[in-house]
This record gives C-alpha cells, structure tokens and sequence, in this order.
C-alpha cells in the first residue's frame, strides 16, 4: 500500500467517525492537557519537550485509539508524575488520577470498533459505574493514605497483612459487582 493511500484511507476513517466517537477521541487531548496542567500545579511546571511529546502522542492515542500508543502515553504521564512532584498525597493527586482513567477509558471506548461505531447506551453505563466505583475507591485509599501518613504507625508485619486483606476483599467485591 503506498503512503498515498494509507493517509487517504486515515482520511476516510476520520469522515465516518460520529459525535460519539469524536468527543470519547478528543477526551484523550484534554485529558493529556488536564493531566499535564495538574502536574504543573503539583510540582515543578513539565519541559516544552515533555509537553510536545505528551501531546504527540495524545493525538496519535487520539488518531488510533486501538494502538499500544495509549500504555505508552499513561506510563508516561504517571511516570512523570511520580519522578517530579515532591508532595505525593495532595489532593492533585485525585484529579492526576482522574485524568489518567478519562485517556484510558475513553481510548478504550473508542477502540471498540470501526470509527462508525455508536457505542450502546447498556455498555455505556456499565462503563460509567465502573469509573464510579473506581472514583470512589482511589478518593477512598487516598484519604487512607492521608490518614495514616499523618500518623505514627508501629512497623510490623500484621499491619501490612490487614492491609493485604483488606485491598484483596476489595478487588473481591469488586470483582462481583463488575461481572
């Protein structure tokens, strides 16, 4: 296939997408854009390398949805944020959370199929619960994490234990509620 007609069919591509399939694509952008402004408040402001590169990749995310591009450009995001602000428990860290779930969800929702694809409103609510639960569970392990930073925890393998059981009888209720 020449490169003429690999963009032309891209080109195609993007003429059948519907309203649906355009805002769950242009979620991808804004979410990178939102991901990297709360970096910005949080710590250190990103290198103009970092937000081109960022950016590049939320449109290619954006572009083809069904890519590896997405893993590439989360990993990237959280990456970031983990290596450049000094303050890992502020309440930026929610909105950074939120931020990385939208680029995924939505790259997912997208890449379900062919770009003319309207997505069933059943599939839409179940997603939407399941980004409900996990709102709660992150505004719920971060206000955890807050609590016992705060204070002086005896070090001691019981502790960690509760902590495992609690966190797998999580992914338990979980796991019914979502299948």
């Amino acid at each position: 296939m020449s490169d003429v007609a690999a963009r032309s069919g891209f080109l195609d591509e993007l003429s059948r997408l519907n309203r649906q399939q355009w805002l769950l694509r242009a979620t991808v952008p804004g979410a990178t854009a939102a991901m990297l402004l709360t970096q910005a408040a949080a710590g250190p402001d990103p290198r103009p390398w970092f937000v081109l590169l960022a950016t590049a990749l939320a449109l290619a995310v954006a572009a083809g949805p069904g890519s590896s591009t997405g893993l590439v450009l989360v990993l990237l995001l959280g990456g970031r944020w983990l290596v450049s602000v000094p303050e890992q428990l502020t309440g930026w860290l929610i909105l950074a959370a939120a931020s990385l779930a939208a680029i995924h969800v939505a790259a997912t929702l997208a890449a379900y199929g062919p770009p003319s694809l309207v997505l069933d409103r059943i599939l839409l609510r179940v997603w939407g619960r399941r980004c409900v639960l996990l709102a709660a569970a992150t505004v719920l392990m971060w206000t955890v994490a807050r609590l016992a930073s705060g204070s002086d925890l005896p070090a001691g393998g019981w502790l960690l234990g509760v902590a495992l059981l609690l966190v797998v009888a999580w992914a338990g209720f979980l796991h019914r509620r979502l299948t």
